[in-house]
């Protein structure tokens, strides 16, 4: 290069799974049959009406130009929908949300929008690694906040509340959470609204993860939150519309316009048939969550039986698409029984140390591969784990 990296990039590394993907890949190529439980990418289709609508539009004359910044009223007004029917919620179609290319575009956004160099984020650990990431990124110092298992993974908020310093500007929150696939409650959201609005600190609440629950919550179930709170949701998993980049931040008309004002200046609008699909998603009913749900809530079953009988520790009841459990009697770390069942199992997990030092002894699971795969996978696991109890 005839110029260096910027400074601030040499703050991170490049994502664990974006590395991770290419190991693999290689180990294909050589021959290997790997199954890969690392990534959280939906392998269900979408809704054969969504993708049908998609197509529709795609044809009309007026799809293929630029597209306005706020999002297209039908889906915006969708999005109301949404929120109030599930959620029951009542806000603004055209004041309280913003479009997004998913919500991890939207952690960026609202560091961009809200940090200068030297302010402090707290992040939850194990939390998502792209909380850390994106904050370094944004010149922020990072602080940690940590979810336990003796505290059924929920934050100690007299001891998160001790962490708050004079330049603590935003606290990361994930409910429904990933990795450790612990629920929403009124109780907890409570909690961080209440330090929030003591503290004078931004809230943003990660809910991507929210439909592959029984139940649905939203930050602003609680009274307060719309003051002093961010909330990003996604199509990508409740849909199945991870590649179609479709999310969107959901706030106060104040925060959103200055979401706004970052967004315009460095992206555009979405396209038009995307949004026009992304109505016909909203708009499913219930019974295609059901559905979804169902299906990864039988594919947990499968490992939660194989985890019980290795004697790794986990939650029961957890939500989301992964399985988030303890390494078993034998292994120092994640990180070690991850390779060991990479490389003798030909199945990759993701070892739980790059959600942070909490899930060291960790590791998550993937539920989004086929129920065959996956009984494939428990059979390769309990197979090697036999084989080293033997020897």
């Amino acid at each position: 290069m005839i110029i260096d990296e910027a400074d601030v990039v040499k703050r991170v590394d490049e994502y664990f799974f974006s590395s991770k993907l290419r190991e693999l890949a290689n180990l294909k190529q050589k021959g290997y049959p790997i199954i890969n439980l690392g990534v959280g990418s939906p392998d269900l289709p979408p809704h054969q009406e969504v993708v049908a609508e998609m197509k529709e539009q795609l044809i009309m004359n007026n799809s293929h130009g630029y597209q306005t910044y706020k999002g297209n009223s039908n889906f915006l007004i969708a999005l109301q929908t949404w929120y109030k029917q599930y959620f029951n919620v009542n806000l603004n179609s055209e004041s309280n949300f913003l479009p997004l290319n998913g919500s991890k575009e939207g952690i960026s956004f609202i560091l961009h929008s809200f940090i200068n160099p030297g302010d402090s984020v707290l992040v939850p650990n194990p939390g998502y690694p792209t909380y850390k990431a994106a904050s370094l990124l944004n010149y922020a110092n990072v602080d940690y906040y940590e979810l336990k298992a003796e505290n059924n993974f929920y934050p100690d908020f007299d001891a998160l509340e001790a962490q708050i310093k004079s330049n603590t500007k935003i606290i990361f929150l994930n409910y429904a959470n990933m990795p450790t696939g612990v629920p929403a409650t009124k109780k907890v959201f409570s909690e961080f609204v209440r330090i929030a609005k003591k503290h004078n600190v931004l809230l943003v609440n990660d809910n991507p993860y929210v439909f592959l629950h029984h139940e649905q919550l939203s930050i602003f179930s609680v009274e307060g939150a719309l003051e002093v709170a961010i909330e990003l949701n996604s199509l990508s998993k409740s849909h199945n519309l991870a590649g179609w980049r479709i999310g969107m931040a959901v706030a106060n008309v104040d925060y959103i316009n200055v979401l706004l004002k970052m967004r315009s200046n460095v992206n555009s609008g979405h396209f038009l048939p995307i949004q026009e699909a992304a109505v016909k998603a909203l708009n499913l009913p219930k019974e295609w969550y059901a559905k979804q749900q169902n299906i990864y809530f039988r594919r947990r079953a499968i490992f939660e039986q194989v985890l019980s009988d290795l004697g790794c520790e986990f939650v029961p009841n957890q939500g989301g698409m992964f399985v988030w459990a303890k390494v078993p009697e034998g292994f120092t770390s994640g990180s070690e029984f991850s390779d060991f069942l990479l490389y003798e199992g030909n199945v990759f997990v993701t070892p739980g140390i790059i959600f942070g030092s909490q899930g060291e002894k960790y590791f998550r699971i993937s539920l989004s591969i086929s129920d065959s795969e996956l009984k494939e996978a428990a059979n390769r696991i309990v197979s090697v784990m036999t084989k080293k109890v033997v020897l």
